[in-house]
């Protein structure tokens, strides 16, 4: 497949693997090819339903595999460089992507699997974000309205161009769920690259009512909760290093919010 493909679109460099796919791109576009069954057709829908079809060139399903082929943007991953002047345009974006109702109120049992999935981590460091979490859904404080979301909003998801043009990619994860768990992921992967204090007021910027608070802070402790657990099982060699900041972080956002 990747000879036709390289036939077709001009010679191929690779970017990047995940779990469910490989990424290459020639100079105009970008060629995502799937491991599993129907994800490129749902990433295309997922990019139209954000207003980004535009993007969308081709989607390909055959025996060898799933493509989608989308028009090249000449950006980078934001840094902590280039985010501050990227906020402005990613929240336009993101607030409208938000305005996306789905009328049905957001599933809940996935927050409760996770919750017990990382209780083999729970220990009187992490003691904190169990408690908000766990307050969070006996109290039934995260019971909303599911709005579109993207719902991996780390910084290789956010490109910037050197005209500060913003896109926010890969949109296999997309579904209706709560805004402020969209905003709880963009916090720990990509605004803590801004200082403690700047970061969360930036993420604060999305926040607008106590209940919105009140999900902001449980979906902050699931979040951390679950870069606490995957770090060491998917990248040990950051230990070291991740898993003292992560804490730092939760510690500092959820202390300040505490006092709200």
């Amino acid at each position: 497949m990747l000879t036709e493909l390289s036939q077709a679109y001009g010679p191929l460099e690779f970017i990047q693997e995940s779990k469910h796919s490989l990424t290459y791109r020639t100079g105009r576009y970008v060629l995502k090819l799937y491991r599993e069954k129907h994800q490129a057709a749902l990433e295309a829908d997922n990019l139209k339903r954000a207003g980004l079809g535009h993007l969308v060139h081709e989607v390909r399903i055959t025996d060898e595999g799933e493509l989608l082929v989308t028009h090249r943007f000449p950006g980078l991953p934001v840094t902590a460089h280039t985010l501050r002047s990227a906020l402005p345009e990613l929240k336009r974006f993101l607030d409208t992507l938000h305005q996306q109702r789905s009328g049905e109120r957001v599933e809940l049992a996935s927050v409760e699997r996770k919750l017990t999935q990382f209780q083999d981590i729970r220990d009187p460091e992490n003691e904190f974000l169990f408690v908000v979490l766990e307050r969070a859904l006996e109290q039934g404080l995260l019971e909303t309205e599911g709005m579109f979301c993207h719902l991996d909003l780390w910084s290789n998801n956010i490109l910037v161009s050197d005209d500060g043009e913003v896109l926010v990619i890969d949109w296999v994860r997309a579904q209706f769920d709560d805004p402020m768990r969209d905003i709880a992921l963009l916090k720990a992967g990509t605004l803590d690259l801004l200082p403690d204090h700047e970061a969360l007021q930036a993420a604060l910027a999305y926040v607008r009512t106590p209940a919105e608070q009140e999900r902001f802070k449980a979906y902050l402790a699931l979040t951390y909760l679950n870069d606490l657990h995957w770090i060491p099982r998917n990248t040990p060699h950051t230990v070291a290093t991740e898993l003292p900041f992560k804490l730092e972080r939760a510690r500092h956002s959820l202390g300040v919010l505490a006092e709200f």
